[in-house]
């Protein structure tokens, strides 16, 4: 009974490492996803702009 409670646990543990390498994988392209979806709920912040102009101009 030990030896498949060891398969398991290797099994298990292949089965992590190999989730964590697809998570650093596509984290490049997840991680700004995340932040512009939940972090910029304020719409008023000044958007980084080429001009530098970083006033805020009021909706109408």
């Amino acid at each position: 009974m030990a030896r498949v409670h060891n398969m398991a646990s290797r099994l298990l543990l292949l089965i992590l490492w190999i989730v964590f390498w697809v998570l650093v994988g596509i984290s490049p392209w997840i991680f700004p996803w995340i932040v512009e979806r939940f972090f910029r709920k304020d719409e008023s912040l000044p958007a980084i702009n080429p001009s530098g102009d970083t006033s805020i101009e009021e909706k109408k």
